[in-house]
């Protein structure tokens, strides 16, 4: 699996580091993931989602700290693991009859879902094309880190970090509200 990984990453550093943390932390995430989703293989799901967050990041990560990079990682899969169990509950059913009184009433229609998926596609399609510098702070806020921890995984100050993703969030709103200009006129 460590193959696969590394077929992912670019650089010979990327692909160093990341060789690093599979085989010093596998075991140790892996048991992160258990302790919340509590099924092996829902836990080794949560694992493999982790490693291919920390491909798109890798070059945030630094390994240099053994308790940083620990705690870190212990974030990182602690959060897949409950999004994992979050995503699990929605779809399981707490009793065998649930199904059979699902309100059909509360379905969307063809069209809304449509236009949800576009506006959401267009969301992302911002944000990627946002520089590095507000995006990669947004999307670690996005997913679930302190400001404090952004502002260590960054090696800028909290304030710096808070005004990144201020930043951030205040571009994405303005190209909403000209984008929703564009389409009323």
């Amino acid at each position: 699996m460590l193959t696969f990984y590394i077929s992912m990453l670019e650089t010979e550093e990327q692909q160093d580091k990341f060789s690093y943390i599979y085989q010093n932390y596998v075991g140790f995430m892996y048991h992160v993931a258990k302790e919340v989703v509590k099924e092996h293989y829902l836990a080794e799901d949560v694992v493999h989602e982790t490693f291919l967050q920390l491909i798109r990041i890798i070059d945030k990560v630094h390994i240099d700290d053994e308790l940083t990079l620990r705690a870190f990682l212990r974030r990182v899969t602690h959060n897949k693991a409950v999004d994992c169990v979050r995503k699990w509950d929605k779809v399981r059913p707490t009793e065998d009859n649930e199904l059979e009184r699902y309100d059909t009433k509360h379905k969307q229609d063809p069209e809304t879902i449509a236009i949800d998926a576009l506006a959401f596609n267009e969301l992302i399609a911002m944000i990627s094309k946002m520089d590095d510098r507000y995006r990669t702070p947004l999307e670690l806020k996005l997913q679930g880190y302190q400001v404090k921890e952004i502002a260590t995984i960054l090696n800028i100050t909290p304030e710096n970090t808070k005004v990144r993703i201020f930043r951030a969030r205040r571009m994405i709103l303005d190209k909403l509200e000209s984008y929703h200009e564009k389409e009323r006129e």
